[in-house]
């Protein structure tokens, strides 16, 4: 009775030590958790400290600037203020971006009803800086009026409108200006107000090329006249000149992403390498019509090319038809094309290759008066070793043999028998020899 007694205390005794040692865990975590929050928010209120002194700093340099040296380096209004710098201060990195833009004041009417645009100039002042992987920021805004009236300043205005496919407006899209001659040069960009317009007066007389971005929308750019381009654009460049107005409308639509990936039927792994060329956007020129999409691009060690952010509309493969390299055939795809693709699609489109030194067949179905894809033909092979499998062809009439079972079957180097019936279609039956990979086509009448 005392030896249970004894080791009952026991028991407790352990239990009680793990129990403390759990809550001396949880406090010790607990602080180590404060202290780190502690220590984080005091990191960004130094952090902050330092912003808030830097844009104060850079909004001084502005306010001692004469009215008509208020402005930023290759921009309108033209000053000797940076756009973009990134400055050290006590260990710290910051950014440091100033925007100078002419104010067109609505109390003595805006746009086409006012005779001078310029009334006044604004100054935004962005400090940012990263902290435990977030991006943080001060703004300092301040405005700079001429002394006396109003007056000109000369050069012409730009106005961007940007809407989406439905003819609604889009806000906050970047509209990047650049001169094509730099006389002088000109290179920023301003976002679109809600009404989806970016205008922008005191332009000097010259061309200027437009790209517009936003996220989860495609870039939308105009392009130079020929001979500058090969094609003639249906988004020009354009030309302000001096006491003038440009207005243009472009249109933007959200983007699709589309991945293309070569894969080897006999085990699903990626085959670098396959040069891919690839057409398809919407048309951005004439005589010849060109389309937004027009490259040659090759796989990567995946077997994979991403293409991301891209426009939606159809797409088409250049070169579907000699797909391939020295080791590998093209064998099928397991899309149709043209590809249409959606805002906001996602689409995956699988290539699919056979090694030409292995035993084995591809066969094509089409409509013997059409020449027609037949898609869904059944196809049987077999021969006089045991072979038998029957395959449906694919959407675009191709049925590869031998079919990947578990456990693995092979061909070998003979003679196989085909049959293909197809709805619609008279029977086919017929033999072909084996050797290698081996291509045939099946003709089916009507």
């Amino acid at each position: 009775m005392l030896k249970n007694k004894i080791k009952n205390q026991e028991g407790t005794t352990l239990i009680e030590i793990v129990v403390g040692i759990a809550i001396i865990g949880i406090v010790a975590i607990s602080m180590y958790m404060a202290l780190f929050n502690v220590t984080k928010l005091m990191g960004n209120a130094k952090q902050k400290i330092g912003a808030v002194a830097l844009a104060n700093e850079q909004m001084e340099i502005i306010r001692n600037l004469e009215y008509d040296q208020v402005g930023t380096q290759g921009w309108v209004p033209s000053g000797p203020i940076v756009q973009t710098q990134t400055v050290s201060r006590n260990d710290f990195t910051y950014s440091i971006d100033t925007t100078i833009e002419y104010v067109d004041d609505s109390f003595d009417g805006v746009g086409v009803a006012d005779s001078v645009e310029t009334d006044y100039k604004q100054a935004q002042i962005t400090v940012s800086w990263t902290l435990g992987g977030d991006t943080r920021e001060v703004i300092f805004i301040s405005k700079f009026i001429p002394e006396g009236l109003e007056t000109n300043i000369g050069g012409g205005t730009l106005s961007v409108n940007i809407i989406d496919a439905a003819v609604q407006p889009i806000e906050g899209v970047m509209v990047k200006i650049d001169s094509v001659t730099d006389t002088p040069a000109i290179h920023g960009s301003a976002n679109t107000a809600a009404d989806g317009n970016m205008r922008l007066p005191g332009l000097p007389q010259q061309e200027y090329r437009i790209t517009v971005t936003k996220g989860d929308y495609a870039t939308v750019q105009t392009y130079p006249a020929p001979p500058s381009s090969s094609f003639n654009p249906v988004n020009s460049n354009l030309f302000v000149a001096d006491g003038g107005v440009v207005i243009k409308t472009l249109t933007m639509n959200k983007s699709a992403d589309l991945l293309l990936k070569a894969k080897n039927i006999a085990d699903d792994d990626g085959i670098d390498n396959i040069n891919i060329e690839i057409s398809g956007g919407p048309v951005i020129g004439t005589t010849p019509e060109t389309l937004t999409i027009e490259e040659d691009k090759t796989t990567d060690s995946s077997g994979e090319v991403d293409l991301d952010d891209i426009n939606p509309g159809d797409y088409n493969i250049v070169n579907l038809a000699t797909l391939g390299d020295a080791t590998y055939e093209y064998i099928g795809v397991d899309n149709v094309f043209p590809l249409h693709l959606n805002s906001d699609d996602d689409k995956e489109v699988n290539f699919i290759f056979a090694k030409k030194n292995v035993d084995s067949l591809l066969i094509v179905v089409k409509n013997n008066v059409t020449n027609e894809l037949i898609e869904g033909a059944q196809v049987k092979v077999s021969n006089s070793s045991g072979f038998e499998q029957t395959i449906n062809t694919s959407v675009d009439g191709r049925v590869y043999f031998p079919a990947k079972e578990d456990p693995p079957v092979v061909m070998s180097a003979e003679e196989y028998d085909i049959e293909v019936n197809a709805t619609g279609f008279t029977d086919f039956s017929g033999t072909k020899d084996i050797s290698n990979l081996v291509k045939y086509d099946v003709l089916m009448i009507p």
